[in-house]
């Protein structure tokens, strides 16, 4: 996700799928950074537990302009991965912006 400028990213926000069911539920993840997109920054690694409320991580702050959510695996070990929002937030008064 391009992010349109610069920005202190200091975490993200991933919201399941609402839909009541559970595939494409992002079990391991990767979230990393960049200025170019091409060349990226691994700021976070992880695991989301299994159920459908809105996952926070934060990291130390860092400042890029594209953001990337990678899926490692998806919780009912299927081949693909869905969410509803992505929210990238901001090290500076809190501000986020929305994936389109």
């Amino acid at each position: 996700m391009d992010t349109d400028g610069r920005h202190r990213i200091a975490g993200f926000r991933y919201l399941p799928r609402q839909d009541g069911g559970s595939n494409g539920h992002v079990r391991q993840y990767e979230f990393a950074v960049s200025d170019d997109g091409r060349n990226w920054h691994t700021v976070a690694t992880g695991s989301f537990a299994s159920d459908q409320t809105e996952k926070e991580v934060t990291f130390p702050a860092t400042t890029a302009r594209h953001v990337r959510l990678r899926a490692l695996s998806a919780v009912d070990g299927g081949p693909f991965t869905s969410m509803a929002e992505l929210t990238v937030l901001e090290a500076a008064a809190g501000n986020k912006h929305r994936a389109p």
